[in-house]
C-alpha cells in the first residue's frame, strides 16, 4: 500500500504442489519517501526498514546505506565546487585575454572595464577556494594511498610467493593517484622502491585504454558479481565480500582495511627531480620509465 509519504510492500507466493493453497509470505518490507534525492539520478528517494537496518533507495533501484549515501552525496559536492572554481578561472582567462585585445588597439577604456570584470571574478572564485579547500572528505585517493597498499600486500603475502624477485613491473592507468604526468606519484614510488629494494618498471596505459589493462577483466567482473544485491553498510562487509570472489581457475583475492588518513595536495621534494634515480624510456618516456632503489 502507498499514500504521499510511506508505503509498506510483502511478496507472497502460492504452494500448490498437491492442491493445498497455502500462501507464504516470503518478505515484508516497509518504507518512507525522503525529502532528498538520489545523487546517481535525482529520483526521489525512499528509507526502507528492514529489521534493524535502515537503508535508502530511488526508483530506479540505486540502493544506499547511510555510510554510502554520506560518501557520495559529499563526492557530488566536490566536484561541484571544482566545475564552479573551474568555470570562473576559464572566465578570468577570457576576460582578460579580451581585455589585452582592447589594450593593443589602443581602447584603454574598454580594456580596463574587461579587467575590472576580470578582478571581481577573481575575488570570488577565491571565496570558493576557501570552501573547497578545507573541505573534509571521508577518504582521498592519493599516489601514498596506492603506493602503501602495494607495499602491504607486498610484504605480507607476495614476497613469500617470489622471494627471489629483483624487479616489479606495474601496468597502470595514466590518470588519478597513478597519473603519468604528476611527480608526487613518482616520488611516492621512488619511495616505494626505497623501502623494498627492488626496482620498479612503470607502463602506464594511455588515456581511454585501461580496458586493455588485464586487470580489467581477471578480477574487476568477478568482484561486481560477487558485490551484486549486496549493501555496503560497513567496510567489513566489503572486505568479506571481496575475499570471498573465487572463480574455476583459483582466483584468490586478499583485501585489507587501510584506515590511515591521507592529505591531498602535497607537492614534491624541490630536490627530487635532481635526486630521482628513474630512467625513462627512449620511445615512450611518458608512459614508460624505471626506477632503481637507492
Amino acid at each position: 500500500m502507498k499514500n504521499r509519504r510511506c508505503w509498506h510492500s510483502a511478496a507472497q507466493i502460492s504452494c500448490t504442489p498437491c492442491g493445498n493453497s497455502t500462501t507464504l509470505l516470503l518478505a515484508t518490507v516497509s518504507g518512507m519517501f525522503h525529502r532528498m534525492t538520489c545523487p546517481d539520478c535525482q529520483g526521489v528517494l525512499s528509507t526502507l526498514t528492514d529489521g534493524d537496518r535502515t537503508r535508502f533507495r530511488c526508483h530506479t533501484r540505486h540502493a544506499f546505506s547511510a555510510d554510502s549515501l554520506l560518501a557520495t552525496v559529499t563526492e557530488n559536492i566536490e566536484d561541484s565546487l571544482y566545475s564552479a572554481i573551474r568555470g570562473v578561472e576559464e572566465s578570468i582567462m577570457l576576460l582578460n585575454h579580451i581585455g589585452d585585445h582592447y589594450a593593443e588597439v589602443n581602447q584603454p577604456k574598454l580594456a580596463a572595464q574587461y579587467f575590472k570584470k576580470a578582478n571581481e571574478a577573481e575575488t570570488r572564485v577565491q571565496l570558493v577556494r576557501r570552501v573547497v579547500l578545507p573541505h573534509e572528505q571521508l577518504s582521498k585517493d592519493t599516489s601514498e594511498f596506492l603506493w602503501d597498499n602495494l607495499r602491504y600486500h607486498w610484504q605480507e603475502s607476495l614476497e613469500k610467493e617470489y622471494p627471489q624477485a629483483a624487479e616489479m613491473l606495474l601496468l597502470m592507468d595514466g590518470g588519478g593517484s597513478n597519473s603519468c604526468l604528476h611527480y608526487i606519484v613518482k616520488e611516492d614510488l621512488q619511495g616505494l622502491a626505497n623501502d623494498l629494494e627492488m626496482r620498479i618498471t612503470v607502463a602506464h596505459y594511455p588515456a581511454y585504454c585501461s580496458k586493455y589493462n588485464p586487470i580489467e577483466h581477471w578480477l574487476f567482473p568477478h568482484l561486481q558479481r560477487s558485490w551484486e544485491a549486496v549493501v555496503f553498510e560497513t567496510y567489513e562487509i566489503v572486505k568479506e565480500q571481496v575475499e570471498k570472489t573465487t572463480t574455476t581457475k583459483g582466483l584468490q583475492v586478499i583485501a585489507w582495511i587501510n584506515e590511515k588518513v591521507y592529505q591531498s595536495g602535497r607537492k614534491t621534494s624541490e630536490n627530487f627531480k635532481e635526486t630521482m634515480t628513474i630512467v625513462f624510456d627512449q620511445v615512450l618516456p611518458k608512459w614508460n620509465y624505471q626506477i632503481q632503489p637507492l
